[in-house]
């Protein structure tokens, strides 16, 4: 049986339109399919859904701390969250290898400067999470986003069984 998740969190920003933030990401199978999968970034999934109208928050991919620094310095501020990407969820709770009691891989900061600092930090370096196993998964890029004041989250996520070729939702 192969399994491919979908994350979709929806928040309400206080005083402003709902925005959608998706996380892609294909569990580990039990005998893969032949053939083409989905495992896309967060920020091509919001690009995904920025193309069918769907409000999200503004952000920029960024492979170098200049370019992160480059990035926040367009978004205006003043909150900022730089969030690795890789493929496998569970990033924020994550913890890097070689700073295993540090921060994890989704931070807000509050300056540009600060943006560069944690920029500097996560590229290039390994995250562990629940779902890379003991391993990780090296970052080589980052989303540099606007912040926002989230007043609710909302959970929905999709599971397709191919072997029963149903999807489940689940929401919480």
């Amino acid at each position: 049986m192969s399994l491919n998740l979908s994350v979709f969190f929806l928040k309400e920003k206080q005083n402003r339109l709902p925005f959608l933030k998706m996380i892609c990401y294909t569990e580990a199978s039990f005998n893969r399919p032949r053939g083409p999968h989905m495992n896309i970034h967060e920020y091509q999934g919001k690009a995904l859904l920025r193309s069918y109208g769907v409000a999200t928050l503004k952000g920029q991919v960024a492979y170098t701390p200049a370019e992160a620094e480059q990035a926040a310095a367009a978004l205006g501020g003043p909150v900022y969250v730089v969030n690795s990407q890789i493929h496998a969820g569970g990033g924020g709770k994550g913890k890097f290898k070689d700073d295993a009691s540090g921060k994890g891989g989704v931070r807000v900061v509050k300056s540009v400067a600060e943006v560069k600092e944690a920029a500097t930090a996560m590229l290039g370096k390994v995250l562990v999470t629940q779902q890379t196993g003991p391993e990780g998964k090296q970052v080589n890029r980052l989303y540099i986003e606007e912040g926002c004041d989230i007043r609710r989250e909302l959970y929905l996520g999709a599971l397709l069984d191919r072997a029963t070729s149903r999807v489940t939702f689940m929401a919480s």
